[in-house]
């Protein structure tokens, strides 16, 4: 069963879902809106040539930017992360979902990554890509994503 308006509000209330910092008016019918924070990964394509698949990846391949505007040219990928840091109890999974406005504008914000299971902590990792033929600007704190939360 995917958590209402209420029962999320009810759940934050209680602590049973700890959200920070947390602002009532992100919730929506049936989902809790989440913002863009203001640093993001880009790939340093000088420093390698190859991804393995079957390796972990190290901060080292990346760029690390830090910025209130995130230019986002056709074909670019980059990882970033919420402002708000969630908790889950060990009953609610979380789904994350792109918000319909930003998809609209080519903006996707995960690739296959959408379940947060139970008990999980932190901020959300998000994969950013433009599938636009034009550059899109994000900014922080713009809302970025939307999570539901279901029942296990």
């Amino acid at each position: 069963m995917i958590l209402s308006d209420i029962d999320i509000k009810g759940a934050i209330k209680s602590g049973k879902i700890k959200v920070l910092p947390y602002e009532e008016s992100l919730i929506g019918p049936c989902n809790l809106d989440m913002r863009l924070n203001d640093t993001y990964y880009e790939y340093d394509t000088k420093k390698s040539v190859v991804i393995f698949a079957n390796k972990t990846l190290s901060l080292e391949l990346f760029n690390i930017i830090k910025s209130e505007e995130m230019l986002i040219l056709p074909g670019d990928f980059i990882l970033a992360n919420t402002i708000e840091c969630f908790t889950l109890p060990n009953n609610l999974a979380a789904r994350v979902e792109g918000l319909s406005s930003l998809a609209r504008k080519g903006i996707i914000i995960h690739s296959t990554a959408n379940l947060f299971h139970p008990g999980w902590s932190g901020v959300a990792t998000l994969e950013i890509s433009n599938i636009n033929k034009i550059p899109v600007m994000l900014q922080s704190g713009m809302r970025i994503c939307s999570f539901t939360f279901e029942t296990i």
